[in-house]
């Protein structure tokens, strides 16, 4: 662990003293404690299992003692066994006066656990007990103690696991999909291609690649304003995942470009397809008072293609259907 870590860890600890035995205030003593606070005390009915709990232990403490407590740290050990979860471990010695007599505790033991959120470090579990204390069957303190550090180890190691592997997932699916539709992007249709083509190489097959512009759909974003272009461009995603069969690998190429992979499927059996997806485009929006059309340029893979290859040859077609008055489908 960092000397960073160690002084932030202790100048946490050292304001939730402040706070709790000098201040004796609960609002800034609670904003110390995490969302899954726990720990024990010295009596029984010191015991708190949750947030809640927590809260009315601490808020009866300073209401029935509200007066300052002083204390002294006569030992203090921090550990850190993983980035943004901390030990902390000491012993005290603390008094205060309550109707003019003073009372004072020596050799406290205070353990505990601390976890980083947004910066800051904050109590997720803690132990305040005097060296004599047992537990049931009159279990010696340290090992109850080591059995509960354990139990809130293990438990922040598994909510940060789960965290990191969420991040992995949002992560993995903003770098592969496209942001608006929900479709797979460019670089992933990249990789799809890069594979397909070695699977190829290596053993005889076919798959080929269609690729899509709308027709006109400059004058949707001028009539109807962008936030409708975009409407219409998830919705044209939608459409090419339930219209391009249970092989076709749908992605969005760029703008208002799409672009359908089959696997597996000829050159021949993708211009069925294509039309099928034109002839059922071109019907698709009518009852929102669009007439949405599509120009398609199909491709299939031939021996020693690679991506810029199949790519160029769906352009070309894209811009000869273009050439043909728009709404059709070519082969170059």
């Amino acid at each position: 662990m960092g000397k960073g870590h160690e002084k932030e860890i202790r100048e946490a600890f050292l304001s939730y003293l402040d706070d709790y035995f000098h201040q004796r205030d609960f609002e800034r003593t609670i904003a110390h404690f995490g969302r899954h606070i726990s720990g024990f005390g010295s009596s029984r009915d010191e015991n708190t299992y949750t947030y809640e709990r927590c809260h009315e232990a601490f808020k009866r403490d300073i209401e029935e003692a509200p007066g300052r407590i002083d204390y002294e740290i006569k030992e203090l050990n921090i550990s850190s066994p993983l980035e943004d979860i901390g030990f902390l471990s000491c012993e005290l010695d603390i008094w205060t006066t309550i109707r003019g007599q003073t009372l004072r505790f020596n050799d406290l033991r205070y353990t505990l656990a601390f976890i980083r959120e947004k910066g800051r470090w904050l109590i997720e579990q803690k132990h305040l007990s005097l060296p004599s204390t047992e537990n049931e069957e009159d279990e010696p303190y340290p090992i109850k103690e080591l059995e509960e550090r354990n139990k809130v180890l293990h438990r922040m190691v598994d909510e940060k696991t789960k965290e990191l592997n969420s991040s992995l997932e949002t992560i993995s699916e903003l770098a592969n999909n496209d942001y608006l539709t929900g479709i797979a992007n460019r670089y992933r249709i990249n990789k799809i291609l890069k594979g397909l083509i070695e699977r190829v190489s290596e053993e005889p097959g076919a798959f080929s690649v269609i690729l899509m512009d709308l027709d006109d759909f400059k004058s949707v974003n001028d009539t109807s304003g962008h936030l409708t272009g975009d409407e219409f461009l998830v919705k044209t995603a939608r459409f090419l995942e339930k219209h391009c069969g249970e092989d076709g690998i749908v992605g969005r190429w760029g703008g208002d470009e799409f672009i359908v992979i089959y696997p597996d499927k000829t050159e021949k059996a993708a211009l069925v397809y294509g039309e099928k997806l034109r002839n059922a485009y071109e019907r698709a929006f009518c009852d929102e008072g669009y007439s949405l059309t599509m120009s398609l340029g199909v491709s299939e893979y031939c021996p020693g293609d690679n991506i810029e290859t199949i790519i160029s040859r769906c352009d070309r077609g894209v811009y000869a259907a273009k050439a043909k008055g728009k709404n059709s489908l070519c082969v170059e």
